[in-house]
């Protein structure tokens, strides 16, 4: 199965992250949210994102410190101030502004969302190179490396002879070199 993040499994995996009764995995083989009970013995799960109240509580301090309406800033800080049923006041002070209750669920919606998304691109990056194995030992004899300087640029360039390449293993070598080129970039970020 591709290791894609449809909108039904980004949607799945945001269910899951806010049950806070349960943990789950990410199955990759299925591709499917499976509860952490049911263990990894075959080693394709993954667990989720992080997602404890405290990341909640901290995305409500967010949201109201954006609020525009000042009557309603000051109900939920005191809702936030009191820390004692939180969630559950800070929805009910929430349900009395129709327009601001939309704009929380979507303003939690979207950071759960960058949250997973910043999840799944590492642990896409982890699988894809997993699926590249080893990478092979050059021998002299394999490439032959030259220095191009080109207006003051030097271009390092390797030379493959080709007549030992399919196109298809032609192409799975040009996904290789990107794959751990991305890697390289992504590390030194």
């Amino acid at each position: 199965m591709p290791f894609v993040l449809t909108p039904e499994l980004k949607n799945a995996i945001l269910f899951c992250m806010e049950n806070q009764n349960e943990t789950f995995l990410l199955d990759t083989e299925t591709m499917g949210c499976v509860p952490a009970a049911e263990g990894d013995a075959d080693g394709r799960r993954i667990p989720l994102p992080e997602w404890t109240p405290v990341h909640g509580f901290r995305l409500m301090e967010e949201f109201t410190g954006r609020m525009k309406n000042p009557v309603l800033q000051a109900a939920l800080r005191q809702v936030l101030a009191s820390r004692s049923g939180v969630f559950r006041r800070f929805r009910e002070a929430l349900r009395g502004y129709p327009e601001f209750d939309r704009a929380w669920h979507t303003f939690k919606q979207e950071e759960m969302g960058r949250t997973v998304d910043g999840w799944f691109s590492k642990i896409s990056l982890a699988q894809t190179l997993a699926g590249l194995g080893e990478e092979p030992e050059e021998t002299e004899a394999d490439t032959v490396s030259e220095t191009i300087s080109d207006h003051g640029v030097t271009t390092h360039c390797i030379s493959l002879p080709l007549a030992g390449f399919t196109p298809d293993s032609l192409k799975n070598l040009i996904r290789t070199l990107y794959a751990r080129q991305i890697l390289i970039r992504a590390m030194l970020k």
